[in-house]
């Protein structure tokens, strides 16, 4: 049995859009997480997001990121990269981003 690829309709819009429209799609689905851009969209074909979530729903959480991550990358060719952290390493790792 194969997946099935989910239809997707392209849309344009700029790299940081996308990563924001993003987070706001991983919130709706993880409403206690916590994210940020991890870094510079200007210039880039892909963007780091870090995502902090309660221990147990790590493992869902970086499944469902890396869905949606496929979905945005058929939907805008940009590629955003979802790095899911435990919710406690949020203020050191927001203190110390780019």
């Amino acid at each position: 049995m194969t997946a099935a690829i989910p239809t997707v309709e392209p849309i344009s819009i700029p790299l940081d859009q996308a990563a924001e429209s993003f987070m706001a799609d991983f919130q709706r689905m993880f409403p206690h997480a916590k994210m940020f851009v991890d870094g510079n969209a200007e210039g880039h074909a892909n963007i780091e997001v870090a995502i902090f979530v309660p221990d147990e729903e790590m493992t869902s959480a970086r499944y469902q990121a890396a869905e949606l991550s496929a979905v945005y990358d058929l939907k805008t060719d940009y590629f955003i990269v979802p790095i899911v952290y435990p919710l406690d390493a949020y203020a050191e790792k927001a203190a110390t981003r780019q």
